[in-house]
């Protein structure tokens, strides 16, 4: 007991210095980068941060709690290792903020700033969704009855893996990249755009986004239908300059929890593990099995790993044959620490911090936190949102080519904001002149 006492203070200490870093950052930033900041790691806390400390304060035992003997136990790894690793984030990406926001400033110049047309906006929103409602059309029905039908009915983690690979052969990479990244945001788009009718938008809107996440549950996925609500909330707190309602935030969270707890049944059958629970471990928990892994495997950088796999059927070699694959995935850090080194790893989280500070610019050329605000804070909003969840969630490759990668969040916004550069302006007008915020 004295020992548990022991590693509980060294985890509150660990945590002091995180709040530390990440509010004193805080306090010289600019509103538009504390948002996608706090936003980063918010989520990071919450979703990898969390489980490595409840690993290194339980260690052997948690293990044992988590996966009930079905797995076995890593012996050759350091606890303080999956300590540091949950830390470094926090003493890296915040003042890789600071730094990068002092060197590269948003325009505060006057400057030309076509305004969007509705037209461009119609048009290049209906061009998409029509396009992606045909794209997915031929796997639908199957979908939609995966997510009322089959979902209810899969009562372990096996049969989960075994229906996931046989949705995965039915469906094609575009058919995926539509359904996780190009419908969610286009409703989002819808939802929020600023209309004289919010209530006929909110049906719209409403209605596609039923559909988007119908068919990610039939597709045996619950990370794009939280990332769809995590838009929401994000495109939120930045129509009302970083300060969202707590009431909608509540709201939000609630129907996270709902969907993660009816969708975490299938995972937890036979355990004591709550839904909560399983959301905040199921990336850290792999960690103590990579460290051993990696300690087995050729020096890094010699033989990249395809990590997610290797782990996988590192720690679950009886599925391997059965189920054709497991997958463990981990944030791009740690894959990039793994497989080519701490340097590497370092660095990818100096680009996260690159990432924020882009989108943080981005929100304040389009006038965040002005109730005049340019629409364009939406179209951004539904890109950043899911691009920084993601950044901590998966590998630098798939954050950028996976079917739920920036790249495909893009596909709607460029659509508008190409159709709107070709359109010529409304009644022969000039573009109007606009001040970026300040």
């Amino acid at each position: 007991m004295t020992e548990y006492n022991s590693r509980i203070a060294i985890v509150v200490m660990a945590i002091a210095v995180c709040l530390f870093s990440w509010l004193q950052a805080r306090r010289i930033l600019s509103p538009w980068h504390r948002l996608p900041l706090d936003y980063t790691l918010g989520l990071f806390s919450l979703t990898y941060a969390a489980g490595c400390m409840v690993l290194f304060a339980s260690q052997e035992e948690y293990l044992l709690r988590y996966y009930g003997g079905s797995v076995f136990l890593p012996t050759n790894i350091s606890y303080w290792l999956v300590l540091s690793v949950a830390v470094i984030p926090y003493l890296i990406v915040p003042w890789s903020v600071v730094i990068l926001s002092a060197l590269w400033k948003p325009s505060r110049a006057l400057r030309y700033r076509p305004p969007l047309r509705p037209d461009a906006v119609v048009l290049g929103l209906g061009m998409v969704i029509i396009g992606s409602l045909l794209v997915v059309t031929p796997v639908a029905p199957l979908l939609i009855s995966n997510a009322l039908g089959d979902l209810a009915a899969t009562t372990s983690q096996s049969a989960l893996y075994v229906k996931r690979a046989e949705v995965f052969q039915a469906t094609s990479f575009l058919q995926g990249a539509v359904i996780y990244s190009v419908l969610p945001p286009s409703a989002a788009i819808i939802m929020f755009w600023p209309s004289r009718r919010p209530w006929l938008n909110g049906i719209a809107g409403g209605t596609l986004a039923l559909l988007a996440l119908l068919l990610n549950l039939g597709m045996f996925q619950i990370g794009p239908t939280l990332t769809f609500l995590l838009v929401c909330v994000f495109c939120h707190a930045a129509l009302r300059g970083g300060r969202p309602h707590p009431v909608l935030v509540a709201g939000a969270v609630g129907l996270g929890s709902i969907a993660f707890g009816l969708y975490s049944l299938v995972k937890t059958s036979s355990t004591d593990l709550g839904s909560a629970e399983l959301f905040i471990m199921r990336l850290p928990i792999p960690l103590p099995y990579l460290i051993q892994m990696s300690s087995q495997a050729p020096p890094p950088g010699s033989s990249p790993m395809d990590l997610g796999l290797d782990l996988g059927e590192y720690m679950f070699p009886q599925l391997r044959t059965a189920q054709r694959f497991v997958t463990m995935p981990q944030p791009g850090y740690i894959d990039a620490w793994f497989n080519y080194g701490y340097a590497v790893g370092i660095f990818v989280l100096f680009c996260c911090g690159v990432m924020i500070t882009i989108f943080g610019n981005l929100l304040a050329q389009n006038d965040f936190g002005r109730k005049d605000f340019d629409p364009r804070l939406i179209l951004w909003s539904v890109v950043a949102a899911p691009s920084l969840y993601y950044a901590f969630q998966v590998d630098v490759w798939n954050l950028f080519t996976s079917a739920f990668s920036t790249t495909v969040c893009l596909i709607p916004v460029l659509a508008i904001l190409t159709l709107n550069a070709f359109m010529p302006p409304q009644n022969g007008a000039l573009p109007a002149l606009r001040q970026p915020s300040r």
